[in-house]
């Protein structure tokens, strides 16, 4: 389930969500973002929620849930020197496609 309402006299938008594993969500941004969690294979430890990184021994961007960074991609990731088109390193982020997408050392991947 899914609600959304937006106030016309403070010019907020909310969302309201329900979801249950293996779907992850995102509020209080202007749009709701909905991932779906699939073999949760942690990167390592974390403390700072949200936070971002890319992990280069598995050429994959993983976030910090609040205990384990959580890959975002397939890990490992294909590896390489860089993307192109556009031209990135490894680790580099472009938003195409309607999408954030980042670099795993040969392809852009989308984040869902």
């Amino acid at each position: 389930m899914i609600n959304d309402t937006y106030a016309p006299s403070t010019g907020t938008t909310t969302f309201g969500a329900t979801f249950s594993a293996p779907y992850l969500y995102a509020t209080g941004y202007s749009a709701l973002y909905v991932m779906k969690a699939s073999g949760l294979v942690s990167q390592g430890a974390c403390s700072s929620s949200g936070a971002y990184e890319y992990i280069s021994g598995n050429n994959v961007m993983a976030y910090c849930n609040g205990g384990l960074k959580v890959p975002m991609g397939t890990s490992p990731g294909a590896g390489g020197a860089g993307c192109s088109a556009p031209t990135a390193v490894r680790g580099g982020m472009n938003f195409s496609g309607g999408k954030m997408n980042y670099c795993d050392g040969t392809n852009w991947v989308p984040i869902n």
